[in-house]
């Protein structure tokens, strides 16, 4: 079953925007009883009306024969595959029957194969539509909480005891910049490990990323001409660095098996080579070019 329902259609007067799961926007205008969209849009929008001519929903198809439903508020109601079978959503639940009460969030998704996967809402202010859980086709539920800020504060993923929702994996997000309090600074894994960082510059723009487990960090530097330049390192178990990538090229550097030293360092254009005595001082340096 899908997991991504983005998709819906926006319309006002003689023009209509179809969003997509990938982030695409495709925009149809009417020419009669026509919509048509750019040249270059595959994909064909017709509009559903009744007796009175008043439209009641729309008939999204793809090049893939696969063809979306939609209500009068543009909602994705159904997909039928070009085997015939469908997929339907519904939106608006009565809380008895597992729903919100609220036409706006998504309540049931019945897959192509029977299968179904059902949503939970937060109810309360300021932010009453936020999901705050989601039970798969398997009946395990995966439960999202936030801050006052509205930011996504953790994941709390199904473990194999149900019916204790304390001890269950958890995947954190923080956000720790006061300036930019949206802005994401890094993320707990569900063992418990702060596994991924990232920082910024005074005008919230990403300068440094950090992927702890892998031990690879990249910075940011920001050039006066608005481009960027990307250096990002690879660390081995020692924190030494192996690998550092720039502009110019990647360096990379071999470490002596006995101190902490470099033993050969290969640049653009260059190696570097050293030798060093029984107590670890430098006896030869030698450079060499390479191509």
């Amino acid at each position: 079953m899908a997991h991504n329902f983005a998709r819906h259609i926006s319309s006002a007067n003689t023009g209509a925007l179809a969003y997509r799961n990938n982030g695409q926007v495709f925009a149809f205008n009417q020419d009669g009883t026509n919509w048509q969209g750019d040249a270059d849009i595959p994909d064909t929008l017709v509009a559903i009306v009744d007796t009175n001519n008043n439209r009641t929903g729309w008939l999204y198809a793809t090049p893939k024969d696969t063809v979306e439903q939609y209500n009068a508020a543009g909602q994705l109601t159904q997909v039928t595959n070009r085997l015939g079978k469908t997929q339907s959503l519904i939106y608006d639940l009565a809380t008895a029957d597992g729903g919100d009460n609220n036409s706006a969030t998504l309540d049931k998704v019945t897959g192509f194969a029977g299968d179904t996967m059902t949503f939970g809402y937060n109810t309360g202010t300021p932010y009453p539509e936020r999901i705050t859980s989601m039970t798969d086709p398997n009946g395990q539920t995966y439960r999202y909480a936030y801050d006052t800020a509205d930011n996504l504060l953790s994941v709390s993923y199904p473990d194999d005891t149900p019916n204790n929702d304390k001890d269950n994996p958890t995947r954190l997000y923080h956000y720790e910049n006061t300036t930019f309090p949206h802005h994401l600074t890094g993320i707990t894994d569900k063992a418990g490990r702060r596994d991924i960082n990232w920082v910024y510059d005074s005008q919230g723009r990403a300068i440094s990323a950090e992927l702890v487990a892998d031990r690879h960090k990249s910075t940011i530097a920001y050039n006066a001409d608005g481009s960027a330049t990307v250096t990002t390192y690879q660390h081995n178990d020692q924190g030494q660095e192996i690998s550092r990538t720039e502009a110019a090229g990647t360096t990379t550097t071999q470490w002596h098996v006995n101190f902490n030293m470099p033993a050969r360092i290969t640049e653009p254009g260059k190696v570097v080579e050293f030798k060093y005595d029984a107590q670890g001082r430098l006896t030869s340096q030698i450079i060499r070019s390479i191509p």
